[in-house]
C-alpha cells in the first residue's frame, strides 16, 4: 500500500511506461445490489461488518458495528443507514467499503484509511459525502465511485493525501490546498453521471492523462499554493469535459489544443 512518505517521488513513477497493462474491472461488475447488499447485513456474513450507529457516530466504537467490534483489515464494510460515520481512529485498514447515498463518511485531520480493494456505491443515485482531513490520508488499492469529496487544506509538511489504484468513477472533488489526489492505472470515468465538478487548488496526479465523460474542472491556484495537474504515460486527453483555468504552471500537455486553451484565463 502506498504511504505519505513513498509518494515522494509521484510526478518521476509517473514518468515510467508502464509495460504490464492491467484491464479495469467494470464498475458494474464491483458494485452490489441493495438486496444483494441488504442481504449481506441481515445476518452479517463471515468478515462484514455492517454499521448501525446504535451508540453514536464513532468509528471505533465498538457498540457501533454488526457484528460488535470495530472493522479489521479482512473486513467487507457496509454502510446502510442514512447518518455520519467519523472515522476517529489513528489508523484504520479494511477490505472494501459499500455505501448507499444517504449516508456521509468523515476522516479526522491526521487519521489514515486503508481500503485495500474498492470504495464503491451500491447504486448510483447521488454521490456520497466524503471529508478526508487536515493531514489525513485515504489509501484506495482498487476503484472509488459516486463520491463527493473534499481534502481540507493541510500544510507544506503534513498535506492531505488520496491514493486510488485503478480508476476514480463518477464524482465530485475539492482539493483545496495543501491537498493532493493521486490516480493510477484506470485514469478518470466520469461517464455514469452527467454533472461531475473538480476543483484544484492542491495537485492532482494521473496515470495514464485518460478523462472520460462530462465534467467541470476549475484548476486555481490562487491561494497559498500553485495548482497542478501532472499526467504520467500516454497522453492528456479531455473526452467531453470542460476545463476553465483559474490559474495553473508547471504541467505539459500533449493535445496540442488542450495546451492553448490553457493560456486563456476563462
Amino acid at each position: 500500500m502506498i504511504t505519505r512518505k513513498r509518494f515522494i517521488s509521484w510526478t518521476a513513477i509517473l514518468s515510467i511506461v508502464c509495460l504490464v497493462v492491467v484491464a479495469p474491472v467494470p464498475v458494474a461488475d464491483l458494485v452490489a445490489s441493495p438486496a444483494v447488499a441488504m442481504a449481506q447485513c441481515d445476518p452479517p456474513g463471515a468478515n462484514v461488518k455492517c454499521w448501525t450507529g446504535a451508540i453514536d457516530n464513532k468509528w471505533s466504537q465498538d457498540g457501533n458495528w454488526d457484528p460488535p467490534g470495530a472493522p479489521q483489515e479482512t473486513d467487507s464494510v457496509y454502510h446502510l443507514t442514512g447518518d455520519a460515520i467519523q472515522m476517529d481512529g489513528a489508523v484504520a485498514e479494511i477490505k472494501s467499503f459499500r455505501f448507499d447515498s444517504s449516508g456521509s463518511l468523515s476522516i479526522d485531520p491526521d487519521a489514515r484509511m486503508i481500503v485495500t480493494f474498492d470504495f464503491t456505491a451500491i447504486t448510483g443515485e447521488s454521490p456520497y459525502p466524503l471529508t478526508v482531513g487536515a493531514g489525513a490520508e485515504l489509501d484506495i488499492g482498487w476503484d472509488m465511485t459516486w463520491v463527493d469529496v473534499t481534502l481540507a487544506q493541510g500544510t507544506a509538511q503534513n498535506r492531505t493525501e488520496v491514493t486510488v489504484g485503478n480508476t476514480i468513477g463518477p464524482s465530485n472533488w475539492s482539493i483545496e490546498p495543501f491537498a493532493f489526489l493521486g490516480a493510477n492505472f484506470g485514469g478518470i470515468n466520469l461517464t455514469e453521471f452527467p454533472e461531475n465538478t473538480w476543483t484544484i487548488q492542491g495537485r492532482l496526479a494521473m496515470n495514464p492523462g485518460l478523462i472520460l465523460g462530462a465534467g467541470t474542472w476549475i484548476v486555481d491556484g490562487t491561494g497559498p499554493e500553485t495548482a497542478t495537474m501532472t499526467f504520467g504515460a500516454g497522453p492528456f486527453k479531455f473526452d467531453d469535459s470542460t476545463l476553465i483555468r483559474g490559474y495553473m504552471t508547471g504541467s505539459d500537455f500533449a493535445d496540442a489544443e488542450i495546451a492553448q486553451s490553457l493560456l486563456v484565463d476563462a
